[in-house]
């Protein structure tokens, strides 16, 4: 039999990371797409590439991110699959750096160490993995400079090579800073990391000198204060030099330009501000948002999805539990050494970590409670590994016998993935809800003209808005529309507005005829308000997106304010027009035409054309395919299309089933009877069918 070696901690530190990355955040990646801030870039790269991003990133505050997007866009396009596998991985990875990290300063702490790259990986208070494109960048940063420190720390191990090792941190550096400045707070700990590993090296070194060749190399000194801090501020020198340079472009030159989030309109009342809300945050970052985890609704067994979850939690815990013996003894995991940092330097350290990961945040005048979940976890990002660090310190603490401190991690971590599961199905549902839409407008309007205003009464997708809804249109549109080069704030074809948020006038003045305009990052629209189309889209009620005609406002079912502007829907707006290409759309939108939505949107579109066969084909179609409307709203199409054939028997079919199926259909189908008894031809069936019509629904 062949004996394996086992796993160095280091590994199997390095896998069970991998392995919870995957459990927590992976397992729903397929389900995923793209998510409120994500719609901005695939929108600029997609129109305009590198100029578009340089352009939107300059307003946004952040020009020199554009060689990120221009590094990453060529090869992972604008596939969903690709950018949420690349983001997971980027994300471990930064976490197993930091484990890496840590594993120096504490040799001795592996098992406190290995927490806290798990609780940095899984932390519950920050819960925006799925906008992968748009914290690309953010976790590009954390990974540089998680690389830089590590690089600095080797070269003060390695006096040989400190040259090269020092060259490629400050390199990690420069990109970390210049990427996203999040995590320019952490740049304070490194000097106090050179100090620890310089006092560190030196004092297990100190009984065997340095060879000639190694002190000519790079002059190593021996244990002493004041000749450690001496070396520590020399060996500082370049990376402060890249910061102040930063901190020059960040405040000096972008500053000046008069960009978001400036630093330079931080101020004493920001300070005060700070110092007032730091313990409100601290709370909410280290014991609030565990208490996330448990989520009474997630227990009830009465959705499928909550079974899925179930299992998910327990299969983690048990492969926690499995992995948690190096919980058993944590100060044999490697020998001691001759030096060690102070006792209480972790819990220093740790602190300090979360004071410098937020300072940024305050430096911005974000305070972290004050803002909305989950938007405000990415004020927090550079707080995490302090966060971690003191995650894993409270759990030694908490538990010291062996045998509940691996209870408690297998139930810890179990519920962690669990929770970021939920959050992951969450996601999903938003996401299929988008596709949906997406699918059904594109199927109702292959061609929508420029200059579209699209309305609704209030928001309609989950972890999205007004501006990124806009975004996304304008992207699922972007083949129909010109491409323009030349225009830095070219107009924007169409864009979305919910009465409730950024319409900014009300119904009746749609009615009369306004100038609506918006403008977001580089992108402006204007347009006349009677050249809008005015939607309803509530699939959770088994509804299909409706784009309304000025007859519909008579139907009592719809929001009173929907039904005043449906007085201005401009269906004229529409063309059947199939010439554009569909391959950015096919790349986003996993579009199936296998349900009745297909059927309904063909056929309300061969409605608006006049092609009243066309409509009775795809209400055929759609019964052979075992498709039927869920709202009796999806009927009155058809009702109209068998009624301009003269199959008058089918219309009054089709007119009972609708008004069985929903509630208040007499205020709808009893103008559309009328309008029929108007339109079409007259004859001894026709007089017959519209008086039952008319008695069956009690119009008159």
């Amino acid at each position: 039999m062949f004996k394996t070696k086992p796993l160095s901690p280091q590994l199997q530190s390095a896998l069970a990371l991998v392995a919870a990355g995957v459990l927590a955040y992976g397992l729903l990646i397929p389900s995923l797409g793209f998510f409120q801030d994500d719609w901005q870039h695939i929108f600029y790269w997609n129109s305009r590439g590198s100029l578009g991003m340089l352009e939107f990133l300059t307003i946004d505050g952040r020009p020199t991110a554009a060689w990120c997007y221009a590094l990453l866009f060529p090869i992972l396009g604008s596939s969903p699959l690709r950018w949420h596998i690349f983001v997971l991985a980027l994300r471990t990875l930064a976490a197993i750096i930091f484990v890496a990290i840590l594993k120096i300063l504490w040799p001795n702490h592996q098992a406190r160490t290995a927490l806290a790259g798990l609780f940095l990986l899984l932390h519950p208070f920050f819960i925006l993995q799925s906008l992968a494109v748009a914290y690309a960048i953010h976790w590009a940063s954390f990974t540089f400079l998680a690389l830089s420190i590590l690089l600095t720390m080797r070269a003060v191990q390695n006096p040989k090579r400190w040259l090269v090792y020092t060259a490629l941190a400050i390199l990690a550096e420069t990109l970390h800073l210049f990427t996203v400045e999040y995590f320019v707070g952490l740049e304070a700990l490194r000097p106090f990391v050179i100090w620890a590993v310089l006092t560190k090296t030196a004092a297990e070194q100190s009984p065997n000198p340095p060879s000639a060749s190694t002190r000519s190399a790079f002059p190593f000194p021996y244990p002493g204060y004041a000749q450690t801090v001496k070396r520590t501020i020399q060996l500082w020198l370049p990376y402060l030099l890249i910061l102040l340079l930063f901190l020059y472009w960040r405040t000096a030159i972008l500053g000046g330009l008069g960009l978001r989030n400036n630093p330079m309109d931080f101020s004493t009342a920001s300070i005060l501000s700070a110092l007032q809300n730091f313990l409100a945050d601290a709370a909410l970052v280290l014991v609030a948002s565990w208490f996330k985890l448990v989520d009474p609704s997630a227990l009830e067994l009465t959705r499928a999805r909550n079974f899925v979850l179930l299992a998910i939690t327990l299969f983690s815990a048990i492969l926690a539990y499995l992995h948690s013996r190096f919980l058993s003894d944590p100060r044999r995991q490697s020998p001691v050494t001759n030096y060690q940092l102070p006792p209480k330097s972790y819990l220093l350290s740790s602190i300090l970590a979360l004071l410098l990961g937020l300072a940024p945040a305050y430096a911005a005048n974000f305070i972290l409670h004050l803002k909305f979940e989950p938007w405000n976890g990415r004020f927090a990002l550079a707080a995490l590994p302090g966060a971690g660090m003191l995650a894993a310190l409270a759990f030694e603490s908490l538990f010291t016998s062996e045998r509940t401190r691996r209870a408690m991690f297998a139930v810890l971590i179990g519920l962690l993935i669990g929770f970021h599961n939920r959050v992951g199905f969450d996601f999903k549902a938003s996401w299929d809800k988008q596709v949906k839409l997406y699918e059904q407008l594109t199927w109702r309007a292959p061609f929508i003209e420029p200059g579209t205003a699209i309305i609704t009464d209030q928001e309609i997708l989950g972890y999205m808005g007004d501006y990124p809804t806009s975004f996304a249109l304008n992207t699922i549109y972007s083949e129909a529309s010109p491409r323009d080069d030349t225009k830095s704030l070219r107009p924007s074809p169409y864009w979305f507005f919910a009465m409730s948020e950024n319409l900014h006038t009300d119904a009746d003045s749609l009615i009369e005829g306004v100038t609506l305009t918006a403008k977001k990052y580089a992108s402006t629209f204007e347009g006349n308000s009677r050249n809008s189309l005015i939607i309803v889209f509530e699939p959770e009620k088994n509804q299909c997106l409706w784009i309304l005609r000025p007859e519909d406002a008579a139907y009592r079912g719809l929001p009173e304010q929907v039904k005043k502007a449906a007085q201005v829907s401009n269906l004229s707006r529409i063309r059947d027009q199939h010439d554009a290409d569909p391959t950015l759309y096919r790349a986003i939108v996993p579009e199936n035409p296998a349900s009745w939505c297909f059927h309904y949107q063909r056929a309300d579109l061969a409605r608006q054309l006049g092609d009243w066969e066309q409509v009775i084909f795809f209400w055929e179609l759609a019964e052979r395919g075992g498709y039927a409307p869920g709202h009796g709203f999806e009927y009155i199409p058809f009702i109209q299309g068998y009624a301009h054939q003269g199959n008058w028997k089918q219309a009054l079919a089709r007119t009972k089933q609708s008004n069985r199926v929903s509630a208040n259909m007499k205020t709808i189908l009893c103008p559309v009877w009328e309008e029929l008894a108007a339109s079409t031809p007259e004859s001894v069936e026709q007089d017959s069918s519209v008086g039952e019509a008319m008695e069956f629904l009690g119009c008159r």
